[in-house]
């Protein structure tokens, strides 16, 4: 075997003038004559090169001949050669690097001729390569031809990258910073130019249409990852599988997903580089995973997303009773947003958002909300916001609430002593750990119009209110605790089934058609734009803005409700007008049966945001969208908008 001990035996010949046999050197060396035959082997290959050689007598041993300059120059050679020659483990990583960095299929034979060790060396060195791999599920395969590596491209592109930063680490010290020079340098090895200014060029995309600066660690993470792939996929390396996931899980990281689909469609505009949906997802992940919201870039905004933010933010705030301008990150998050949006719809850039069916069906409320509150933006900017764009408006508001915890105020009536009611207080902040609003009122000290501030009253005797409220006894006992969970339940999951004061200021008799026997979504149209036209509510140009909607996005949003609207340019008065159906209809791709035609005017702030409030909670409550859908009359449906429920 090729070793030090090999210029151990050349020593020996050098100091040796007379002929001796093999068993003397491999009784010096302490290995077998068949090792000093392998020894003799691997001299005769260094000394084609130099002037000397190696005379053997049968029966009488070898001798070493050649000038002193030219023993000289062979000692030399063969002691760099030894040198460079890796040890088992650095074999093994030179291995690795072919089959992994270098894309090779190598071959036993080869390889052992290439390192001057046996063959059973190298099938060694492969299986500890194997069990290496398949710790990042990626394995050997053996046919005729050679062994390479197979697996799935994604785990593919992660072992190339964790080889490059191991490489990396064993340049630099500890916890030092690499620097991207040293990080290119490494990079250009195994992908090329071409590929790693693609790379640069990509992450520079990214960081000025975010508005976000990668520091240089990042930085090198996310140029390397980007390098491998564009190098993989220009070979025709592409995910062909990947894992479902639910949409909520995923919801974090599609706040980058309209950034990544510029990037999209400029790698195959500039340089023919196309992906599928999978490679897609891939590379918004990277993104994301890099991405954070500059707090101190907001103040560059132009004056006109700054407005359209702040006016968004509070209409939804209002909606849900939150706060919403003191959320910085939402702020900064959605200005990040706005400003390549803006960018696409003047350049008539159309994005896809993948989990666009996911959003509408888990977030139908939400999403029809948000999709009204829009007209805000479609008004300011003059052009139709697609559902895509509106689904990752909605991501940014999700992620709010998620924050907010949307914590109700609760207020703690008692006539009781004081000790008994911080009692009580104390269960339910115990029970209902979800309440950070929890103030006591003792009935002595209690106005009727407290209580209008308040979303949930627990009382210990009864009280007149509207308000969802629950009585108990002044020991707060199990039973009572039980009664506050479901009534704070329902009010969470439910509609308030109070009064829809603003959506009634906006429904009357006359705007309600109940059971109709419909064929076609444009009959619908016409149907309802003719009630409010004849009324004065619209213009005319009110029911061509309806249909470009339709066209651009359709307004079907899950659970069987649709709500069509136009531009508030042509509203001359807030009005809605509802319609049932007898059997539900195909609207574009979903069926439905509830149809609300809104013409909201957006002149009436505090209106406006009250009307959304009420769409949202009543759209919410599936029970009840199900009991207008059952309502005989138009009185029916005004009953249950008052809070009456329909007689079984």
């Amino acid at each position: 075997m090729k070793s030090s001990k090999l210029t151990l035996f050349l020593n020996l010949l050098l100091e040796e003038e007379d002929f001796h046999k093999t068993s003397y050197y491999a009784e010096k060396l302490m290995v077998s004559s068949k090792t000093i035959s392998n020894y003799i082997n691997d001299l005769r290959y260094y000394m084609r090169n130099h002037q000397v050689a190696l005379i053997s007598r049968h029966g009488v041993g070898i001798r070493l001949e050649g000038s002193m300059e030219e023993r000289a120059k062979l000692r030399e050679a063969i002691q760099q050669d030894l040198d460079e020659t890796p040890t088992s483990k650095n074999r093994q990583h030179k291995i690795l690097e072919k089959l992994l960095m270098k894309d090779e299929c190598v071959s036993v034979r080869r390889l052992s001729d290439a390192y001057c060790v046996s063959s059973t060396s190298i099938v060694k060195d492969l299986e500890k390569i194997e069990q290496h791999l398949s710790q990042q599920d990626l394995y050997l395969q053996r046919d005729k031809s050679g062994t390479r590596i197979i697996g799935k491209e994604q785990r593919i592109r992660s072992a190339k990258r964790k080889f490059i930063f191991n490489e990396l680490m064993a340049l630099s010290q500890q916890d030092k910073v690499i620097d991207r020079k040293t990080c290119q340098a490494i990079l250009s090895r195994y992908v090329d130019e071409e590929s790693q200014n693609i790379s640069r060029q990509m992450i520079q995309m990214a960081q000025e249409k975010l508005n976000f600066h990668l520091d240089t660690n990042y930085y090198n993470q996310i140029f390397v990852t980007y390098a491998i792939f564009i190098s993989r996929i220009r070979k025709g390396y592409g995910i062909t599988e990947a894992p479902a996931r639910p949409v909520v899980t995923e919801l974090h990281i599609l706040k980058t997903y309209p950034i990544t689909e510029e990037i999209t469609q400029w790698l195959k505009d500039a340089h023919g580089i196309t992906m599928n949906d999978r490679d897609i997802r891939w590379v918004n992940a990277r993104i994301a995973g890099v991405y954070h919201e500059d707090q101190k870039a907001k103040d560059g905004y132009s004056p006109i997303v700054q407005d359209i933010v702040n006016e968004l933010i509070t209409s939804i705030g209002d909606i849900f009773s939150v706060d919403f301008m003191s959320d910085e990150l939402l702020k900064t998050g959605l200005s990040n947003h706005f400003v390549p949006m803006i960018a696409r719809l003047k350049n008539n850039i159309k994005i896809t958002n993948p989990f666009l069916l996911q959003i509408k069906q888990q977030f139908t409320a939400m999403f029809s909300v948000i999709s009204l509150a829009s007209s805000v933006l479609e008004k300011k900017l003059g052009y139709t916001l697609s559902d895509d764009e509106i689904g990752f408006i909605l991501i940014h508001f999700q992620a709010a609430l998620e924050r907010h915890n949307l914590s109700k105020k609760i207020a703690i009536v008692y006539n009781c002593n004081l000790a008994n009611a911080l009692l009580i207080e104390n269960q339910i902040k115990i029970n209902l750990p979800t309440f950070d609003v929890i103030e006591l009122i003792n009935i002595q000290d209690l106005k009727e119009k407290y209580l209008h501030d308040f979303d949930f009253i627990i009382s210990t005797m009864e009280l007149s209110t509207d308000l969802p409220s629950v009585v108990i006894s002044p020991l707060a006992d199990s039973n009572d605790i039980q009664k506050i969970k479901q009534t704070y339940n329902k009010l969470i999951r439910d509609v308030k089934e109070s009064r829809f004061y603003s959506l009634l200021q906006a429904i009357s008799s006359d705007t309600i058609l109940v059971k109709q026997k419909c064929k076609s979504k444009e009959e619908i149209l016409k149907t309802a734009n003719d009630i409010l036209r004849k009324k004065g509510y619209i213009t005319e140009d009110f029911y061509q803005s309806v249909l470009n909607r339709e066209k651009i996005s359709s307004t079907e949003i899950g659970n069987g409700i649709a709500i069509p609207h136009g531009l508030d340019t042509f509203v001359n008065h807030t009005a809605i007008v509802l319609i049932t159906l007898e059997e539900p209809i195909l609207w574009k791709e979903d069926m439905v049966r509830v149809i609300f035609f809104t013409a909201v005017s957006f002149e009436q702030k505090e209106i406006m945001k009250k009307l959304l409030k009420d769409l949202y909670h009543l759209i919410s409550a599936n029970e009840f969208i199900e009991q207008i859908s059952a309502a005989e009359t138009c009185e029916e449906v005004l009953g249950l908008l008052y809070g009456k429920r329909l007689s079984k």
